[in-house]
C-alpha cells in the first residue's frame, strides 16, 4: 500500500497515531492521513519498542494469514516490505537509521492497522 501523497511527509494524523510533525517544514500546509486505521493492540503486539535491531509481532489471531507489514519512514518513504505467515515473527532491521518510523499491517481484507516505533540504531 502506498501512501496517498505527492510531496514529503511534513505532518500525520490518524485515529490511533494522532497528530504527528516531521519538523521538515515550519508549518503544517499538507497533512497525509490514511483512512480507517485499526488500534494495533487489537491485531497483536510489536516489541520492543524502542528497537535496537529486531522488531518482534505476536498476533492475537493465529488464523490471519498472509499479513503484509510495511515500514514507513518520517518522509513517508516505504522503507521495507514484509508479509508474515505464523502469530509469532521477527524482522530484521539491521541497517535502518535510527529515527520514528511508522508500521502499517494489511490484511487481504482490506483492513489496516498502524503503529508508531521508534529505532534506536546501535
Amino acid at each position: 500500500m502506498e501512501l496517498p501523497f505527492t510531496q514529503r511527509l511534513r505532518c500525520y494524523q490518524d485515529s490511533i497515531i494522532g497528530f504527528y510533525n516531521a519538523g521538515i517544514s515550519p508549518a503544517c500546509d499538507f497533512v497525509t492521513t490514511i483512512g480507517h486505521i485499526n488500534n494495533f493492540e487489537n491485531l497483536g503486539t510489536i516489541y520492543p519498542n524502542p528497537i535496537s535491531s529486531e522488531l518482534n509481532f505476536h498476533l492475537n489471531n493465529p488464523l490471519l494469514s498472509e499479513l503484509e507489514i510495511n515500514l514507513y519512514n518520517s518522509l513517508g518513504q516505504n522503507i521495507k516490505t514484509v508479509i508474515i505467515y505464523t502469530e509469532n515473527t521477527s524482522i530484521d532491521l539491521i541497517g535502518i537509521g535510527s529515527g520514528i518510523y511508522f508500521i502499517i499491517a494489511n490484511d487481504k481484507a482490506g483492513r489496516h492497522w498502524a503503529r508508531r516505533i521508534i529505532i534506536n540504531a546501535p
